[in-house]
């Protein structure tokens, strides 16, 4: 005898019956997986302000003594920052310091100020300039500043016994409160 076995038909379900619980399930997988994708592809946004100020204070103060001059620090008008600090070797001289300052000033304009010992002087002034293309030179109170075109900027020089200082402004900045500020401290040396 045989036995007959009860078969099972499986229901079937009509599309479009799905359930919101089943939605809901379907959409967390997929937040899952988008919330995955950004996590390991986010990246941080730079800081829109890529320069940051330093304190050329101590910078000059940690330089000095391997500088065989007084390294020049101004004091800095309203809003101008300093940017950068360094005391290196002058080109073409290894004996001989360069002593920079970089600023951005009130105006989002740069100012540089280089200050040297190098006895190859001209060389110095040429390799910051279009040339010796000297102009009418610029007194202040105690100091005469050359006044040099280089591209995009203006540079000024003044020479000193010790040393020289090459002031490279923009252009289009007014470089009257450098020049003032860099008088006095040329000056108190």
């Amino acid at each position: 005898m045989s036995e007959e076995q009860p078969t099972t038909i499986p229901i079937e379900r009509k599309r479009g019956r799905e359930t919101a619980l089943d939605m809901l399930r379907s959409m967390g997988v997929l937040a899952v997986f988008v919330g995955f994708i950004l996590l390991i592809t986010w990246r941080p946004l730079p800081d829109s302000n890529g320069i940051k100020p330093v304190d050329a204070f101590s910078a000059a103060k940690a330089a000095q003594s391997r500088a065989e001059f007084p390294l020049l620090l101004m004091s800095l008008p309203s809003g101008w920052n300093a940017t950068s600090a360094r005391l290196e070797k002058a080109p073409n001289d290894n004996t001989k310091h360069v002593w920079h300052i970089g600023y951005v000033t009130d105006t989002d304009n740069y100012l540089a100020v280089e200050q040297t010992d190098t006895a190859l002087r001209e060389a110095f002034i040429k390799a910051n300039t279009n040339g010796p293309k000297e102009s009418n030179p610029v007194r202040l109170e105690s100091t005469s500043w050359s006044v040099y075109p280089a591209t995009n900027a203006v540079v000024f020089v003044y020479e000193g016994s010790e040393y020289l200082v090459l002031v490279r402004a923009d252009e289009r900045m007014d470089a009257t409160k450098a020049l003032v500020a860099l008088d006095k401290a040329v000056a108190t040396f």
